[in-house]
């Protein structure tokens, strides 16, 4: 027989009056499946935003310095590199998963994702140069090209203000294989410089529509489940928000368990109530689920 169990604060509840119906099991798996979805998508997005908040630490620290300081750190230069190759790397790879994922778990909605990727394609230069830029890094090593380091005053304090650049001249001769969509525009900036700090946000506004748009398809893959079945694990719960776990045992050995020995028996973990409200609570701050 199956039961349900819920990990509580002084260990794991099981009711040993309610047999787990065939039905119930099935919404629980189902659940499963939501928060995995939603996990495998945000996690992405979270990744690419960790190499951004990283970044910025790093020029808040250096900011903070002196340019002679820097000049003479031997792993400054280097650490700039890394900053721009993660983001890079990872703003790439955030795409490439989501496309793997569009075409494997929700193809009724690629066609109209990639049209909406496509259109931010086609109306931002950042988001093109950044597709080509991870090739540039691959082949041709570290991208930074200059920096300009000066003095400002923010808020009555003295900072330092790193400002990292790539002049698109040099981008040229050193990479033959911009592609059409990135090399007229480099070559009309000549000797000019691309800003890492400007065209980084911009490309950081790129993936968040990215990333809204793919939350929009999900929720429109799960939006019947979920308002349906909300309320209904509440319940199931009764509003504990501990991990879930199903539990195949005889009746009669579960009536000789006392409560506290309930850890013994080997549930299978499904999901929690904690791990679905943290999927409904986002799907809410980024505006795909409205709030009450």
């Amino acid at each position: 027989m199956k039961y349900l169990g819920i990990q509580l604060s002084d260990g794991i509840g099981i009711d040993s009056r309610k047999e787990v119906k065939q039905e119930t099991l099935e919404v629980l798996e189902r659940w499963k499946k939501v928060v995995d979805d939603f996990d495998n998508i945000n996690s992405l997005f979270q990744l690419f935003i960790s190499e951004v908040a990283d970044f910025n630490k790093y020029m808040e620290i250096c900011s903070n310095k002196k340019i002679e300081d820097l000049n003479a750190d031997e792993w400054f230069y280097t650490t700039l590199n890394k900053h721009v190759i993660n983001i890079t790397s990872n703003g790439r790879l955030f795409y490439e998963h989501l496309s793997l994922i569009m075409k494997k778990q929700y193809v009724e909605f690629e066609e109209e994702w990639e049209k909406k990727v496509s259109e931010i394609f086609d109306n931002n230069f950042s988001y093109r140069f950044f597709n080509v830029f991870r090739n540039y890094i691959q082949h041709i090593g570290f991208p930074i090209t200059g920096l300009n380091m000066k003095y400002e005053i923010e808020n009555s304090e003295e900072k330092l203000n790193v400002e990292i650049q790539f002049k698109a001249s040099v981008l040229l001769k050193k990479f033959k294989k911009w592609k059409k969509h990135v090399k007229p525009y480099l070559i009309e900036l000549g000797d000019e410089d691309i800003i890492f700090s400007v065209i980084m946000w911009e490309y950081y506004g790129n993936l968040n529509q990215i990333f809204f748009n793919t939350l929009e398809v999900f929720m429109g893959k799960n939006h019947s489940f979920i308002t349906k079945n909300y309320i209904r694990l509440v319940e199931l719960c009764s509003g504990e928000l501990g991990e879930i776990y199903i539990f195949d045992i005889p009746e009669i050995e579960l009536l000789k368990m006392k409560h506290n020995d309930y850890d013994k028996f080997n549930g299978r973990p499904i999901t929690s109530l904690g791990d679905v409200n943290r999927v409904v609570n986002t799907l809410k701050e980024v505006g795909i689920i409205r709030k009450s």
